[in-house]
């Protein structure tokens, strides 16, 4: 076997080296032009990370970086139920969604008080007043493409765990007697 491939190489005219050396650097720039097309695509890598406070209910910090080279505009962060309701927020209400450039981030707060920019709620009301609880996120690009949340049916589930025994700990959602009722019981 080796002495047919032997031969053959000996046979070769410089033509054939030629001919053989063009075919190796064809494919060698075609590698190349195939690497950059994968990097030059957009690209948006998520994670996410729950916190735990004191003071305050737990929050999830989801960040979102732009990893390929073609700038990306997010335009809503989403949530669903198990059971297919759900809802989305618009992260730029004014303007055509928020801008990533290559190597940009932006980090978005998932938390049961939401107070300020940035920050968005893991329930929603549906069109028929249901409360809906989200057991899955994902942002929407503006070219219509889903880009879901990592771990995030088992971060919401211990959120809303941690919120629960928040509002336990500090009654935040007990109702509060008034003294009329009380002086009424005695």
């Amino acid at each position: 076997m080796l002495k047919n491939l032997f031969s053959i190489f000996q046979n070769l005219t410089p033509t054939h080296w030629i001919a053989f050396a063009a075919l190796m650097v064809s494919l060698v720039s075609l590698n190349f032009s195939i690497l950059s097309y994968l990097r030059d695509r957009l690209k948006l890598k998520i994670t996410a990370k729950r916190y735990l406070s004191e003071q305050y209910p737990g929050y999830i910090e989801i960040k979102a970086v732009n990893v390929g080279r073609r700038p990306i505009f997010l335009i809503m962060l989403w949530g669903r139920e198990r059971d297919g309701a759900g809802s989305g927020s618009f992260l730029d209400y004014e303007g055509p969604g928020v801008k990533l450039s290559e190597h940009e981030f932006k980090t978005f707060k998932i938390t049961h008080l939401p107070r300020g920019e940035n920050q968005y709620s893991p329930t929603a009301m549906n069109d028929d007043d249901d409360f809906i609880e989200f057991d899955q996120m994902w942002i929407e690009d503006s070219l219509g493409r889903r880009h879901s949340v990592p771990n995030m049916t088992a971060l919401l589930f211990e959120l809303r765990v941690d919120y629960k025994e928040w509002c336990e700990k500090t009654g935040y959602w007990k109702p509060v007697e008034s003294k009329n009722i009380q002086e009424s019981q005695a």
